[in-house]
């Protein structure tokens, strides 16, 4: 499409070199007994948002108390304020594993086990629940969905239809389920429409354990499926399988037939965290490994977990991989772009050698690493006290920092205002990219859009000196189209969440400059 007006920067890298990161804030949260926070994302009406589970009565948490266990979520500002907290549950033991932004509130995915309070009814031993909610945290509907052993959830995405997908592991054979391969788990898509009824669901495995660990929908309408499993048969024949436990990946077509499937790994337990989608149709794939042959090349201890990341192509075929840890444990749990075409993860590490610096104990630290687009190590930082922390996903905040999420047992180092127990924990990791060059432009500093394949949200930040900033979005027609937006100081956050998946332009008007990036949206 043609551009009304365009920004020319001419730019001469000379080196690029990154400021380490600090830490900007931190914040625990919780009460007297055990909290956790296992996903965060920027709030529907600014801030963050974060769900996990408590099990206190005190403390921040104002909510009623259900049972041993309640879904928790909270809503803080952007320097990590509560403004406000809710808690949903039964009489039994309920933890929020995931969560989305939708067009009118958020949707919470995780276990339940009590049919008791705020749950009309389980299935057996532990169902998946969904738990829908307005902008304030308001229950809208909840739904459980398995059979009657166990079933659980581990990641759901949007869908280009409205509804949603998920996915987990499963050990029933009735109920919601059918056609499990009687192992003693088998991976359990889902495919719901936006009001939580189930338009199919689809096992997959073999006779042995089979996990599910990531969904995303991918650009040709169907889904990649990122697990582990120890099977040879079934589902899992002739996936290349190397032996104990291999990353499993399946991609399946809008309807959940299986287009291709394989395994990666080596002779010892390799298992995924995340993955994303590259531009070119690929995948990035964050994942933790204690194997030092087959597919990792540089693995170093078969007696502790390296994380490892690692790229394929569109079909399967694998293009760089490497492990990233010290003498002892260190594994990968998210990985997500990063505004100069290279990737950040975050996990934990127990290590004090190799790749890691800084930790604060024997017991693990948060722990976020950036690489480049082939794997390099750019920085990498550990984060916590003398006690046990575990991280388990991060979310972009502005242009260079991001807050990590998990939990902590600490009082001591990087943490404080610890209330008891385990507390939810944040931290908003900060760095400077630093770029020596020589710039022509109509004004002091570049605008920044990012990211360019994003799941929902794109950050502009426009810098100081470049005035009031006009937003357009503009899809593939030419048309301007309607989107939500929250400002933050320079930075604008763009929500593009309820549009359709594919390809838009956004535009960015300001002191006569416009700059048009594009952006792949991909929920």
């Amino acid at each position: 499409m043609k551009a009304l007006s365009t920004l020319i920067i001419s730019i001469l890298f000379t080196s690029a070199l990154y400021a380490q990161p600090t830490i900007q804030w931190q914040h625990a949260y919780g009460g007297s007994g055990d909290e956790g926070a296992y996903d965060i994302k920027p709030a529907v009406n600014g801030g963050f948002i974060f769900c996990g589970e408590t099990n206190s009565v005190d403390g921040d948490i104002t909510d009623t108390g259900y049972g041993n266990s309640d879904y928790w979520l909270c809503r803080i500002d952007s320097s990590g304020n509560i403004l406000w907290e809710k808690s949903y549950g039964g009489t039994d033991y309920e933890r929020a594993f995931v969560m989305l932004n939708t067009t009118n509130g958020y949707l919470l995915a995780g276990s339940a086990s009590s049919a008791t309070g705020e749950i009309t009814s389980v299935h057996g031993g532990g169902d998946v629940w969904l738990v829908k909610t307005d902008t304030s945290g308001n229950l809208l509907w909840e739904k459980t969905y398995g059979g009657s052993a166990w079933d659980e959830v581990a990641a759901i995405c949007k869908t280009t239809d409205g509804g949603y997908v998920f996915v987990g592991d499963t050990y029933s054979t009735d109920g919601d389920i059918t056609f499990n391969h009687g192992g003693a788990s088998d991976i359990w898509v889902v495919k719901i429409n936006d009001t939580g009824k189930i338009m199919w669901q689809r096992c997959y495995g073999g006779s042995l354990n089979d996990y599910g660990n990531d969904v995303i929908q991918t650009t040709d309408g169907g889904y990649f499926i990122a697990g582990s499993t120890s099977s040879t048969d079934g589902d899992a024949t002739g996936s290349g399988f190397h032996g104990w436990a291999d990353c499993w990946f399946i991609k399946i077509d809008d309807t959940g037939a299986i287009q291709w499937q394989k395994c990666y790994g080596g002779g010892s337990v390799d298992v995924p965290g995340s993955v994303l989608q590259t531009l070119d149709g690929g995948y990035v794939v964050a994942a933790t490994t204690l194997s030092t042959d087959g597919d990792i090349t540089n693995g170093t201890t078969t007696d502790y977990f390296d994380a490892w990341l690692f790229k394929i192509d569109s079909a399967g075929t694998m293009v760089w991989n490497k492990t990233y840890g010290g003498s002892k444990d260190a594994d990968a749990n998210k990985i997500l772009n990063s505004p100069d075409g290279g990737y950040i993860f975050s996990g934990v590490t127990n290590s004090h050698d190799g790749d890691v610096t800084g930790t604060h104990g024997d017991t693990s630290d948060y722990w976020v690493v950036k690489i480049n687009d082939t794997g390099k190590l750019i920085w990498q930082k550990t984060m916590g006290g003398t006690q046990q922390e575990l991280n388990y996903t991060l979310t972009p905040f502005g242009d260079s920092s991001y807050i990590v999420a998990g939990y902590t047992n600490s009082f001591d180092g990087d943490v404080t205002g610890n209330h008891g127990g385990s507390d939810a924990w944040l931290v908003r990791l900060g760095y400077t990219d630093t770029t020596t060059s020589t710039a022509t432009v109509s004004n002091t500093e570049s605008i920044k859009v990012y990211p360019t394949l994003s799941n929902g949200i794109v950050h502009v930040v426009v810098p100081t000196g470049y005035g009031a900033a006009k937003i357009s979005l503009i899809n593939t027609l030419g048309q301007q189209i309607p989107f939500t937006k929250s400002v933050n100081g320079n930075e604008h956050v763009i929500d593009l969440s309820g549009n359709s998946m594919g390809m838009y332009i956004v535009r960015v008007s300001c002191n006569g400059v416009v700059k048009e990036v594009k952006v792949m949206y991909r929920p």
